[in-house]
């Protein structure tokens, strides 16, 4: 996808709840998020714009805890730091490429 979406723990960092509800509920043109306000009543929308906005301090088991969804310690998806390490080469040959 180009631009490149952001990563959502990052920019839900940097943005208010009122930004994520507005976002969430009206989409972002030009872009791939949809809105779901059309789809998804109020208290749902509140629900998505609460999980979003606090996806930058959870834990893999607050994660847990709130989705009801346990994983394996295999399964678990690799931490911010590790991404970003293995992301690093494609980026540079990336950016050269283009």
């Amino acid at each position: 996808m180009r631009p490149e979406p952001p990563r959502l723990t990052e920019a839900a960092a940097e943005r208010t709840d009122e930004e994520i509800c507005r976002m969430a509920s009206n989409g972002i043109k030009m872009t791939g998020m949809p809105a779901f306000g059309e789809h998804h009543p109020p208290d749902e929308i509140a629900a998505i714009t609460a999980f979003v906005g606090a996806l930058p301090w959870l834990t893999v088991d607050d994660y847990s805890r709130l989705t009801g969804c346990v994983q394996e310690p295999s399964e678990r998806a690799p931490t911010r730091a590790a991404v970003e390490a293995s992301e690093e080469p494609s980026r540079v040959s990336d950016s050269r490429s283009e």
